[in-house]
């Protein structure tokens, strides 16, 4: 990570890094680090994440309240969905509960 204000490398040890999170990572994304004794031990994204579906797989459901897709995002990712969302779409990601929150 390059802090901001500085310009100032910051390295993390591998096995600190949440590879559910890393997979959002962008380069010149704005992220918060979390330090502990001068060394940073976590980051969190500081916003929504758009990407675009690259492949839906529809899944069986029991009712259609329940209804459900599985997408893969262009960062590689393959996630739940709702039954709306298509392949080009591009969606809006929280990267805090990795949830698809709408199309975009």
């Amino acid at each position: 990570f390059i802090e901001g204000e500085t310009g100032e490398e910051v390295r993390m040890q591998r096995c600190a890094l949440d590879d559910e999170s890393t997979t959002y990572l962008e380069e010149g994304m704005e992220v918060d680090l979390l330090y502990y004794n001068d060394h940073p031990i976590k980051f969190g994204i500081k916003s929504l994440i758009t990407e675009e579906v690259v492949n839906t797989k529809p899944s069986v459901a029991v009712s259609s309240a329940h209804d459900k897709t599985y997408v893969t995002l262009s960062n590689g990712r393959t996630q739940v969905a709702p039954p709306y969302i298509k392949k080009g779409d591009r969606v809006l990601i929280d990267p805090k509960t990795h949830k698809i929150l709408r199309r975009v």
